[in-house]
């Protein structure tokens, strides 16, 4: 009977795809470590006092439960979460408030951040954005954003305040821009969902889209 044996390069492909997962994974847990050096340990409880609390604190929570497997399936995270309040003034919301105005204040229902550049399929257009906001959130140390990557939102008017809700899934394929789409990976990272809601004045929004430039 075939077996994968019989192949040798599907062999070597699964060897390969095991070890990349292997030390990525202790990769992504050592840097989680060096944020929030017990984070491992944390329980529910004391994991949402740490998020109430510090951004660093919160990144490392989601990337330790990322490269573990172990958390909830989705956290949800509101204006007074320090890791919202990072996001909220930073490159990604610039543009996306930016687009808001642009487009007349009407509401968005599903506007693409695209943080990485897109080449499964290939899409030169995703180039150059995607290097620019990676410039400007390191420029800025703005490691939420940093975190949270590509992302989606939506925009509206709810209540005198600009309501933006955005959510993105960080998964095993979101590494190394993408590449879990073309390599196997026997023992898939855990997949956690954010949302993010975040409220903005109409002096806020102003000031936002006009800080943005499509300049690099």
């Amino acid at each position: 009977m075939w077996s994968l044996a019989d192949n040798p390069r599907k062999v070597k492909k699964k060897e390969n795809s095991f070890l990349l997962h292997t030390i990525s994974k202790y990769v992504v847990i050592d840097y989680a470590k060096g944020l929030l050096n017990d984070v491992e340990l944390l329980g529910e409880e004391n994991k949402n006092a740490w998020i109430n609390r510090s951004s660093h604190a919160t990144v490392a929570i989601l990337l330790y439960e990322f490269a573990s497997g172990n958390g909830p399936a989705a956290r949800y995270f509101y204006d007074e979460h320090p890791f919202t309040k990072e996001i909220r003034t930073g490159p990604a919301m610039r543009y996306v408030l930016h687009e808001y105005v642009q487009d007349s204040l009407k509401p968005i229902t599903d506007l693409r951040y695209q943080f990485s550049p897109l080449y499964v399929p290939f899409k030169p257009g995703t180039w150059r954005f995607g290097f620019r906001e990676h410039y400007r959130t390191l420029h800025e140390e703005n490691l939420s954003q940093f975190m949270l990557g590509s992302f989606n939102a939506s925009v509206e008017f709810i209540n005198g305040q600009h309501l933006v809700h955005i959510w993105n899934t960080t998964s095993h394929k979101s590494l190394f821009w993408g590449l879990g789409k073309r390599i196997q990976r026997p023992l898939p990272y855990g997949n956690i969902e954010q949302h993010i809601y975040l409220l903005y004045s109409d002096d806020e929004v102003t000031e936002m889209a006009t800080e943005y430039t499509s300049k690099f």
